[in-house]
Parts: C-alpha cells; structure tokens; sequence
C-alpha cells in the first residue's frame, strides 16, 4: 500500500482541518518550509507549520506501532487479494480487532487471510446493513489467537477489509506532545504575515493514533504551556484527523475545545 507524500499528507489535513473550523481562505500556497504553507484568509496571510503527531508508544506485547502498522498493510494487500476469487462477498464490509497490538508474522498472513474468509462466508446470510460483532471465534485458530473480535455488515457497495484502530489509540500525556511541539518552537516566526499557526495532526496511520487529553488536562500543562507562551506561535491546534476533534492555544484563552463548524448551532 502507498501513502501520499508529506506535502499531500499536509494538504489533505489542512483541508479537512479548515473544513471542520469552517475556514474558507482565498487560496493557499506552500510556505518557504518554514512554514509549510501560507493561507490567505480575507486579505490577511497566515502562516502554517504542520506536524504530525507519530507515538513512540507500543502495543501490549512490546511490538512498535509503526512496524505493527506495515505488517499490517502486508496482511491487508494478502486479504485483498485472497478475497478476488470470492465476488460473492463484495458487499460484506469486514472490520477486526486486533488483540493488543499483536499481528500475525509474514509466514501466516494467507492462512489468516483464508480463515478471515472463511468466516465471512459463513456468517454471510446473517450480516444485514446494520454492523454485527462476532467474538467467539471458535473453529477459526488463527483468529481467536490474534482477535477479540470481528465486525461484519452489508454497506451496499464494495469496501476493502480494514482494522477497527479505535482499539489502539495512544493517550496524550504532556511528555509526548512537548516532543512534538518543542522542536518547532525553535522556527523563526514568519514576519510577512497577520498570524503564525502550529498545527498538529493525529492522522489516519496506526503509529499517528492519539487519545486526546480532556482540555482541562492539557492546561496543566504548565512546562508545555509556558514554552508555547514563549515561542514564535499566535496560536497552536491538534487535531484529530479521524474525528474532526480540535484543540486551540493562544495566548489569552490558553487551550480551549474548538467545536467543529458543521455541529455548530
């Protein structure tokens, strides 16, 4: 499986991230790196350095999130293609749920692939529109040795098999974001513009997963806070890609929940 690049990364979540501000700038140019890009929004300029938020977390059982991420990417082009001689199954929408973060190795990613199948056959005539969970994996060894569950549905059009994440989110404590935003607070503010944005992403890859911190939590955090406070930024965003969750800092508000625009009232 191919990413899109960091440039493309960086536009896709600026995109989605203005959309859910409900920000619609009167055109956006890459920046001099620093910054990354450069919005004009009603006449004024604002510069943007996007960062992606990657754990250095691991699962229960000590494997590394990114390496965990592309075994994974292994299983699911081995799923995919297994799945080509079953057109019967082209409507089933298949989600699993790893156990802990522990995938199978490469020698038994077909088996796996050929018992995730089998299994959807199976319980093909039970599966409606509405999603339905099994997690007695009984008869299916590869399965119940690496799943707690899986999640079948009939969505009404083809969909590629995928890991329901949620499962594996990271928490957000203050010595993970400070290795995040520290680094990019050494970057000269931009002078040729209104304001200064640091904007970091928990995006849609396993090792970029995050559980945000309630926002009273992240006030308190005062070493993160102050350095913020001192450095280059009028205001500094996380956002959670996968949920349109946003949280702003600036310097009079501290951090505050942004609501997305789209449930404003």
């Amino acid at each position: 499986m191919s990413y899109p690049t960091q440039e493309q990364e960086e536009r896709i979540y600026l995109d989605k991230f203005l959309e859910a501000l409900g920000i619609c700038p009167d055109r956006i140019d890459r920046g001099s790196d620093p910054p990354d890009l450069v919005m004009t929004i009603k006449g004024q300029r604002v510069a943007v350095e996007a960062t992606g938020f990657h754990s250095a977390a691991t699962g229960e059982v000590g494997h590394p999130r990114r390496s965990v991420e592309q075994e994974w990417d292994a299983i699911r082009e081995t799923i995919s293609e297994r799945r080509q001689a079953h057109p019967e199954l082209d409507s089933v929408n298949c989600r699993i749920a790893f156990k802990g973060l522990l995938v199978p190795p490469r020698r038994q990613h077909m088996a796996f692939a050929d018992e995730l199948i089998s299994l959807v056959q199976d319980k093909a005539d039970q599966v409606t529109d509405t999603p339905v969970q099994w997690a007695g994996l009984d008869g299916y060894p590869l399965l119940t040795e690496y799943l707690d569950e899986v999640a079948l549905s009939r969505p009404g059009c083809y969909t590629t098999w995928d890991w329901d994440r949620n499962v594996a989110s990271v928490g957000l404590s203050e010595e993970e974001l400070k290795k995040i935003v520290l680094p990019k607070l050494e970057v000269q503010r931009s002078a040729d513009v209104a304001e200064n944005w640091l904007l970091v992403v928990s995006g849609y890859r396993l090792s970029q997963s995050m559980g945000v911190a309630h926002v009273d939590a992240v006030r308190d955090y005062g070493c993160l806070n102050t350095a913020i406070a001192r450095g280059p930024f009028d205001k500094v965003y996380v956002f959670q890609y996968m949920y349109d969750r946003i949280l702003q800092w600036d310097l009079r508000d501290s951090w505050v929940e942004v609501r997305p625009a789209q449930w404003a009232t």
